[in-house]
């Protein structure tokens, strides 16, 4: 008797994931991703975050979050007056590197080929030593208003900045990196 995918069950019970049968999830928080999985696939969404079934991460999830660290670093090293150059950026995503998801080594190596790429571009074309740079990987969490009843609900949209700049004149940036092939 074979098991089948859908009859698949978790074997440590998550905090209030698993609600009793005909029980609605309770759900107070989403995310971008959260909200992008949905629209994707309802079922995907399901099993990732309301059961929490832990899933392997992919090429494009290890070189987002090594790409997302070594920035950070690059960064924390500026505002410690360090020289933004291409050898150190290329050591900072060696250090934050993740060997997971990849489906070959010259697969993860193409990768960080394309990491080294991007980082070299961005110091060249993109980085601004005279923008101020205020926050890093800052959480922020706004509650959603009814604009029917002018009313707080109890769900709450939330995420994290990757960046804020201060530009002058009072003004601030927000910068949300992406190293997806298709960019929204």
């Amino acid at each position: 008797d074979q098991l089948s995918f859908l009859d698949y069950q978790i074997k440590t019970k998550p905090a209030e994931a698993l609600a009793k049968a005909g029980e609605a999830p309770h759900i107070d928080y989403l995310s971008f991703s959260q909200i992008e999985t949905f629209k994707t696939c309802p079922m995907h969404y399901k099993l990732r975050y309301i059961y929490k079934v832990p899933t392997p991460p992919s090429a494009s999830q290890s070189f987002g979050t090594a790409m997302h660290a070594a920035l950070k670093e690059l960064f924390e090293g500026i505002s410690n007056k360090q020289m933004p150059n291409d050898k150190l950026a290329h050591k900072l995503l060696e250090k934050n590197w993740i060997s997971e998801g990849y489906k070959s080594k010259s697969q993860e190596a193409d990768f960080f080929k394309k990491g080294k790429l991007y980082l070299s571009g961005f110091l060249k074309d993109g980085y601004n030593p005279k923008i101020k740079m205020i926050a890093l990987e800052q959480p922020f969490t706004l509650p959603l208003v009814s604009s029917i009843e002018s009313q707080v609900s109890p769900l709450k949209i939330g995420g994290r900045l990757d960046r804020v700049d201060d530009i002058g004149n009072g003004t601030i940036e927000i910068i949300d990196y992406k190293t997806g092939a298709t960019i929204p």
